[in-house]
């Protein structure tokens, strides 16, 4: 299960994330089923038992949930703001007392060695709109969707900027039962294969989005060549 993103997870079954699962899991015998549902719902679904797993999740952000070695992407962890508050940046030193605001459901102060104000939306429009009435500081999301909504804003509107944080791997977080354990298995054990094959590289390459292939994924390539 995952929630939408054009490109990457699509209604019908295509998207590049859909087809690295199924890559990975048709070399174990394993018949991928899709489904799209906004994140939190996606984590209950499979908290009650209606799914196996759900994707884009970071290592260990839910309790209940058990996950695999291999993640199945990465994000560039970035945030979004105006001109102002990326004087003096300094990273995520910078956020030390800011308010940050990030999709509910997400466990952003786990990932982020900073103490900072959580504010919690449900939509990312939502956090910019506090953004520009200075109800919080900063908006904190993958840089591919904060540089979507950059692209958004019209020339009339007041100027945000981007800032990249860190690069956060992506995974599947299974529900804890013995299928969803065999299940990590076989994505532990074919996974690592299909990436040193170059099939992860060619479903990237297919889709025209190299730039967004991971620079661990690369350096991984790299050393085993």
């Amino acid at each position: 299960m995952s929630q939408f993103w054009e490109g990457y997870a699509e209604h019908d079954g295509q998207g590049r994330l859909w087809q690295v699962l199924k890559a990975v899991f048709a070399r174990g015998g394993v018949t991928v089923t899709t489904e799209i549902l906004p994140y939190n719902r996606a984590i209950k679904a499979v908290k009650q038992g209606h799914a196996d797993a759900w994707a884009a999740a970071y290592k260990n952000e839910q309790a209940f949930a058990i996950y695999p070695k291999w993640a199945h992407d990465y994000e560039v962890l970035s945030v979004l703001a105006k001109p102002t508050s990326f004087q003096n940046w300094q990273g995520e030193a910078s956020l030390n007392g800011k308010r940050i605001a990030y999709l509910r459901g997400y466990s952003l102060p786990q990932y982020l060695h900073a103490d900072f104000e959580s504010v919690t939306v449900n939509k990312l429009s939502q956090a910019v709109k506090l953004v520009e009435l200075d109800r919080t500081d900063f908006v904190a999301e993958a840089k591919e969707d904060l540089q979507w909504l950059l692209e958004q804003r019209s020339a009339d509107q007041k100027p945000l900027e981007l800032r990249e944080l860190t690069q956060l791997g992506l995974y599947l977080g299974f529900a804890p039962t013995e299928r969803s354990r065999q299940l990590i298995h076989i994505w532990d054990t074919q996974f690592p294969k299909l990436l040193k094959s170059g099939a992860l590289r060619r479903i990237f390459q297919e889709a025209g989005a190299m730039d967004y292939y991971p620079t661990r994924w690369r350096q991984l390539e790299t050393e085993t060549h």
